[in-house]
């Protein structure tokens, strides 16, 4: 991957609600997620999964979703990821991803596949880069509503709140590993960076 491909796929990106994207620009841009079915796929997911194929449209890249049911299907979909020749990897949050983000991490540096992660654990764990939520900002928000709704708030009466803190977190040795050169225009963004 050249620095120039990165940025490129940035600037498509940034302004559609998919701004993490950027990590990953190919000719067969491959995303693995995981979804117990595809029919069955929480909202959230298939809202990503469009923003996804929406991003990988305006550099002309082909999405490619390889569904995992559970941890034993991990294996069968890297093997999946290698033989579509993906050049990168984009992991959706589940319950299966999430327990085993230290296997899928390996598994992506084993193979040479940079990914892009739901959360900073899985670059923790030697993933290339996450940008997601402050986890740590959500769990503190949701103690303002449960002292509220102590103090006699009706639940119905509060609003619904997103997230508003994002983090972009970026392995420098796994992009170094990869042969991957992060544009310092995305380090200046990063909340933090591994080395």
């Amino acid at each position: 991957m050249k620095e120039k491909t990165l940025a490129e796929m940035g600037r498509a990106v940034e302004g559609g609600g998919a701004r993490g994207l950027s990590c990953c620009r190919s000719h067969r841009l491959t995303n693995s997620t995981v979804y117990p079915d595809r029919r069955e796929c929480s909202d959230q997911n298939c809202r990503v999964w469009q923003h996804i194929e929406g991003a990988a449209k305006a550099v002309k890249a082909i999405p490619q979703l390889h569904a995992i049911a559970g941890p034993d299907e991990i294996e069968h979909a890297f093997a999946n990821l290698i033989k579509d020749r993906a050049q990168g990897l984009i992991v959706l949050p589940h319950a299966v991803t999430n327990a085993n983000r230290a296997r899928i991490a390996s598994l992506a540096a084993g193979h040479r596949l940079p990914g892009m992660y739901p959360d900073s654990e899985y670059v923790e764990a030697g993933g290339l880069i996450s940008y997601a939520p402050n986890y740590a900002d959500q769990h503190r928000r949701a103690a303002t509503f449960v002292d509220k709704i102590l103090k006699g708030a009706k639940p119905a009466d509060l609003p619904i709140e997103q997230p508003t803190k994002f983090e972009l977190v970026v392995n420098l040795k796994t992009a170094k590993a990869l042969g991957i050169t992060i544009p310092q225009s995305v380090l200046l963004r990063t909340d933090e960076v591994i080395e």
